[in-house]
């Protein structure tokens, strides 16, 4: 992939600039709602007729809303959706399917969906989806990514090329009969393949009308109706010389006036933009030139004779060529039983309003119908933008350019000196749909096309590759594994097995091969042995979990427990207490072994096994085994790289490790869904030296990075400007931030550090997801986007509420992890967790989730399983939303929606609720943290403590302490003093208990989060005592003090784990230090010999 560097010499447009939007349509609205998103506020939208929405008008009869024109929500509409979820505009399914009349033969047949209009259409959905590779970008906001020639190509050549010209007639009829003129064939690929790929799958409605939703995206703007525009001076402007003068006169009163404004944004259509215009430049001369206008026609009337099913019936003949203009191509019931219906037809300059008025009557005679009364004949001017601009839909596309065009040109935020402009992204190889293969058959895609490519390297602490594997050799590895399992293990499809290994990557072929067989594969870390008694008691819990019969490793992990072993026979070590009957195979032995699988065997697996269970981290209790099947681990791939763009050419940079979801999913099967190629680190070299991370990207040109946000900090703080130097971040499309609480101040200060090197602050996508999701579940949507973030009165959001205030540079404001992609079938909802009922928009409550990603449940615990993954909403209209099934995640976590982005503000189960306020512990953590430098950072503790005698709620604070040799009680006495301050200034509460601890005290999890509940438990059973260095106040503590043992986890609470070195250094064994402590106790190896 390539790229050009445009220096820009404007700089960003000031929040006071005056700025008027001509035309209140869509369009205009658009643009107007995400300036005042961005803190515009001195907008003035002029519109000359006397409402808004222009075309997206609705008509009501009898107390019913009628749409005007084809005005429909595709499935794809991502914007459109979640904006609609915020402004609570419920949509409900168009139904589509009716009969069909045929005008001439007065024959009914039966017809398809709308958007697979025809049996030829059904029948070749397959040639479809294959094309879908070559159009996927247009539905990219900006229109950025359309320079690809084969996009300007004619529709019928773009047919003819590929041998698909008998797809055009069935496309032709969805096209035409949704209202877009019949097809010319010199209309570009790209215009038509978007009508057709945003007719995609189930269509939608608004259940009040459309024009409801942009009444409410309108609300708080100042609108001017009435207001024609009858001349645009620019002259004054061009020399710099004085503002734009825009004159408008009332159509009701003919009172004109003009008005002076900094900027200008058209959204009127460029027949009526010519007629004010003055002197147009070369460009838009050109653009006016390319326009094609069709006239649409809407006509309402109450008919006798026609089907009454819900839906839309569609004439195909009259949808076949120019000869039928003017005639009825469709008609749609809108209530069932109701005899009131849309006629809809397309005209022309010669055939106007009155003609198809009496054609309609014509039509209506041949059709069997007797009109009764016509309430609505207006006609609509239809205004396609074809060649330089592809935009046409009233819906998402309008709403999605106007939020790029606002984010390129109005973010004062966004650097002005020099942007990266990447040419299209070539599409992915592979369009196989989730439900239909498993992930033998994308490993033997890859395979097959891409034999001798590396599609991963591991590399040392000087980027220097240690070991690579093509996707040949990952194949044939894993084929042999896959023998392995079945033939000599004898294990059934189903059967579980445990994958111990450290990072690297000998645990891909085994993971693999357990795909290709059908066993379910169990990542998790191998525990240190030196540190054992917690991690083997872990590892004897996963193990008698999941039944698992079978462990795989490495060489040098299995010697090194051999050697341990033999350490504590003779009395050096405490001896280990492994679980009885598990039988460990060492890897390499097997991945060497001759491959006598069976490919056809690979067909057998269905996609609905059980591929992964995936152990949540247990921050808030027991771990639990999420059951992933292969068709929930494709579409979580899926999903990432429809948001990404990510294809065979793609390079991915992560050390994230393999049993960490974001390793496993989001960088190992990444790679191979994408077949494109990963360069790898430990987890242990990226702590040791941050810096070789970047190093990394920069030596591989990586276009794609992810780790959490503790990873950005301590590269920030641990790279010193030589280090950064070196360094070009400039081929980064995305550096993901997820898997925990994203902080502002982390991106601000990334953004600013990493400046020279090429790093921007859009490059970062910051991501929501859980364990019980797979990895993925709510993204970025723009690649060009800057991350939004919002300044909320924390005093409000502690009752429950958001209020937004002005933008400012507090390093706490809650940055927001994207917009929910319906397209990819994924809907989130805010519900009150008592009620079970959505909540009001800018309300916190739990975040629930729909989607293919959602996993079957928790290995062995079918009750809670129900309740968290087939969660169901008490809500009668909850039907009116799009629900897969009516079945929710429930994940524990707690947000909102603001302007169709998901912000998350905590986990459910962690927050403190004290005199009826709600408290979220990373907030209180964050600032303990930062009121004192020998505080360690990600090694806080905010807890909560009932008294049930006295029915109070109190405060605990543990902290832990960088140095703690020869440190002075006064100096101990001081933190907490510090502490003692902060906290109530900040959260307006003060700590019943403050303790300082020494490092290593607070216990986390295997990927280092804070396991709160496990810390308060062992500061009252008195097992932190000897960890105490000072402690201030009393809590009382009940003799028979009782904390649950199970506790729902996936969403990383803790906001910071700057030190996570400390956590992973004793839970990892990377094959550097295990070789090292063979060398230590190389001795007892040769007593044993």
């Amino acid at each position: 992939m390539s790229s050009i560097k445009v220096t820009s010499s404007q700089s960003p447009i000031s929040r006071s600039s005056r700025i008027a939007i001509i035309g209140a349509g869509p369009a205009g609205i658009s643009v107007a709602h995400f300036l005042r998103r961005e803190g515009y506020s001195n907008v003035t939208l002029l519109e000359s007729a006397p409402h808004i929405a222009g075309k997206s008008s609705t008509f009501y009869h009898d107390n019913r809303g009628y749409d005007v024109g084809a005005l429909m929500v595709g499935n794809n509409y991502s914007l459109v959706k979640s904006i609609a979820a915020e402004l609570d505009c419920p949509l409900e399914k168009f139904y589509c399917g009716a009969l069909d009349i045929d005008a001439n033969k007065l024959m009914i047949e039966n017809v398809c969906h709308i958007g697979i209009i025809s049996d030829s259409f059904t029948k070749n959905m397959s040639h479809y989806l294959e094309e879908k590779k070559f159009f996927e970008n247009v539905t990219l906001p900006g229109h950025g990514d359309l320079s690809e020639s084969h996009l300007y190509a004619p529709i019928t050549q773009y047919l003819k090329d590929r041998k698909l010209e008998y797809l055009k007639d069935a496309w032709a009829l969805a096209y035409t009969s949704a209202g877009y003129g019949y097809i010319q064939d010199d209309i570009p690929a790209a215009y038509f393949l978007k009508f057709i790929q945003n007719s995609e799958n189930t269509i939608w409605r608004f259940k009040n009308g459309f024009q409801d939703f942009w009444i409410k995206m309108a609300k708080d703007l100042n609108v001017i109706c009435d207001a024609k525009v009858i001349s645009v001076d620019r002259s004054l402007k061009s020399r710099n010389l004085g503002p734009i003068l825009i004159t408008t006169q009332n159509t009701r009163s003919n009172f004109s006036q003009t008005l002076a404004f900094d900027q200008i944004i058209i959204a009127t259509n460029p027949r009526q933009t010519v007629q004010f215009l003055d002197t147009p430049s070369p460009l838009e001369t050109h653009l006016f030139s390319q326009i094609i206008t069709f006239d649409y026609y809407t006509i309402i009337a109450t008919v006798e004779g026609l089907p009454t099913k819900v839906g839309m019936t569609t004439i195909p003949k009259h949808c076949s060529s120019k000869d039928f203009v003017g005639h009825v191509t469709a008609y749609y019931c809108a209530y069932e039983g109701v005899h009131t219906y849309l006629f809809y037809a397309y005209g022309s300059r010669e055939i106007d309003q009155e003609r198809v008025t009496e054609i309609f009557k014509d039509d209506l005679i041949k059709m069997g119908g007797e009109l009764k009364e016509i309430h609505y004949n207006q006609r609509q001017d239809g205004t396609f933008y074809v060649g330089g601009w592809l935009d046409f839909e009233l819906t998402e596309n309008c709403i999605s350019y106007s939020k790029d065009l606002v984010h390129r040109f109005f973010n004062p935020s966004m650097s002005n000196s020099q942007e990266i402009l990447h040419l299209p992204i070539r599409p992915k190889f592979d369009v196989t749909p989730a439900s239909t293969t498993n992930w033998g058959i994308v490993l033997r895609l890859a395979a097959k096309r891409f034999p001798d490519k590396v599609a991963f390297s591991w590399v040392d602490v000087n980027v220097r590759e240690e070991a690579k594997i093509t996707y040949a050799e990952l194949y044939r590895q894993a084929r042999a594994v896959a023998y392995y399992l079945r033939h000599t293990a004898n294990l059934n499809i189903g059967d579980p097995i445990l994958l111990c290994y450290a990072p690297g990557l000998k645990f891909l072929p085994i993971l693999f091969g357990c795909m290709i067989a059908g066993i379910t594969a169990v990542p998790i870390a191998p525990p240190n042995l030196a540190t054992a008694d917690k991690d083997i008691a872990r590892f004897k819990y996963l193990s008698k979990t999941t039944n698992a019969k079978i462990v795989f490793s490495d060489k040098n992990y299995m010697l090194y427990t051999k050697l341990y072993a033999a350490k504590s026979f003779f009395g050096m070590a405490n001896k280990i207490d492994w679980p009885e009957g598990l039988i460990w195979v060492e890897g390499e032995k097997v991945t060497s072994s001759k491959d006598l699988f069976d490919e056809k065997l690979i067909e057998e697996v269905d996609c609905e096994n059980v591929a992964v269970i995936q152990f949540s981290s247990g921050s808030t209790g027991d771990p639990k085994g999420v059951m992933l099947t292969h068709k929930n681990l494709l579409h979580n791939v899926d999903l990432m790289q429809h948001e990404i763009g990510l294809n065979e050419d793609s390079m991915i940079a992560f050390w994230v490790p393999q049993f960490h979801d974001l390793g496993l999913i989001g960088g190992f099967l990444n790679t191979v869904r994408g077949a494109c190629q990963s360069c790898v680190m430990s987890p242990l070299t990226f702590l040791q030296k941050p810096e070789c991370w970047l190093q990394m990207i920069t030596k591989y040109n990586a276009t794609y990075t992810a780790a959490p946000n503790f990873a950005y900090e301590l590269a920030t703080r641990k790279c010193d400007e030589k280090s950064v130097a070196s360094l070009n971040l400039s081929s980064l499309r995305g550096a993901f931030n997820g898997a925990e609480p994203v902080r502002w101040s982390t991106l601000r200060l990334f953004a600013r550090k990493f400046g020279p090197a090429g790093f921007k602050l859009s490059m970062f996508k910051c991501l929501y997801g859980l364990a019980e999701h797979c990895a993925y579940s709510v993204g970025f949507q723009n690649l060009y986007d800057v991350p939004t973030v919002l300044d909320i009165d924390p005093q409000v959001l502690r009752q429950g509420h958001v209020i937004v205030r002005s933008k400012s540079e507090n390093p706490n404001n809650i940055v927001s992890t994207g917009v929910p992609s319906p397209a990819m079938q994924v809907e989130v909802r805010i519900v009150d967790r008592e009620t079970r009922q959505l909540c009001s928009p800018c309300t916190v409550g739990e975040v629930w989730l729909s989607s293919p990603s959602v996993g079957k449940g928790y290995f062995g615990k079918e009750e809670i399983s129900e309740d968290t993954f087939r969660a169901k909403l008490n809500n009668s209209d909850h039907g009116n939303w799009i629900i897969d099934n009516g079945c929710f995640l429930r994940t524990g976590d707690l947000g909102f929606m603001y302007n169709g982005e998901l912000f998350i503000t905590g986990r459910e189960k962690d927050v403190i609720i004290i005199n009826g306020k709600n408290h979220y512990p990373q907030d209180i953590e964050i600032s303990v943290q930062e009121c004192h430098n020998e505080i360690r950072p990600g090694c806080v503790a905010a807890l909560h403590h009932s008294d049930a005698e006295t029915g109070t709620d109190s405060l605990i604070i543990l902290a832990e302490i960088r140095n703690q040799k020869d440190i002075k009680s006064e100096f101990l006495q001081f933190i907490i003093d510090e502490i003692a301050r902060t906290v109530p200034g900040k959260h307006g509460l003060s700590p019943q208990k403050i303790v300082i601890l020494k490092q290593h005290s607070i216990p986390k999890t295997t990927s280092g989060k804070l396991q709160r509940s496990k810390a308060k438990d062992m500061l009252l059973s008195g097992l932190l005592d000897k960890r105490i260095l000072l402690s201030i106040g009393e809590i009382v503590v009940e003799p028979n003090f009782d904390v649950p043992s199970s506790k729902r986890s996936s969403y990383v609470t803790d906001p910071k784990k700057v030190m996570e070195v400390s956590n992973i250094e004793k839970k990892v064994m990377n094959v550097s230090s295990i070789e090292k402590k063979v060398m230590d106790v190389s001795s007892i190896e040769k007593k044993i010999t």
